[in-house]
């Protein structure tokens, strides 16, 4: 009978270590996940203002308006409207959001993340 001379398997130490591990990893997953979701509903509404070819824009602040009440609908709520900025370009108002999330991660750690969305719609 031969005498293996190098240990096989993993050790307990190794497998706390891939289960420490991938709990950390889904623990950031579900950090990170919500602010995500929130930023792709932003930027469904920015393209949502954009098609809308019905609606009569004279003023930022009615382009403004339309954004924040379609964040209503979409039920996204913890949201700065200072963050919004229309401004007229000529023949098109231009939508600039520039907003950051903060998480609290573990203890005194936080994830901090920045989104922009960009859009632009015909001034009438």
């Amino acid at each position: 009978m031969k005498l293996q001379r190098y240990q096989h398997g993993a050790s307990m130490y190794g497998i706390v270590f891939a289960v420490l591990l991938g709990a950390m990893f889904v623990h950031t997953l579900f950090k990170l996940l919500p602010p995500y979701m929130e930023s792709m509903a932003i930027r469904s509404v920015v393209q949502s203002v954009e098609k809308d070819v019905e609606t009569n824009y004279t003023r930022p602040s009615q382009v403004h308006q339309a954004i924040t009440r379609r964040f209503g609908i979409n039920n996204i709520r913890d949201f700065d409207n200072d963050a919004i900025s229309v401004v007229r370009d000529g023949d098109y108002f231009l939508i600039d959001i520039v907003y950051e999330v903060r998480t609290p991660y573990i203890a005194n750690i936080s994830l901090v993340m920045e989104f922009e969305h960009q859009g632009q719609v015909r001034a009438r």
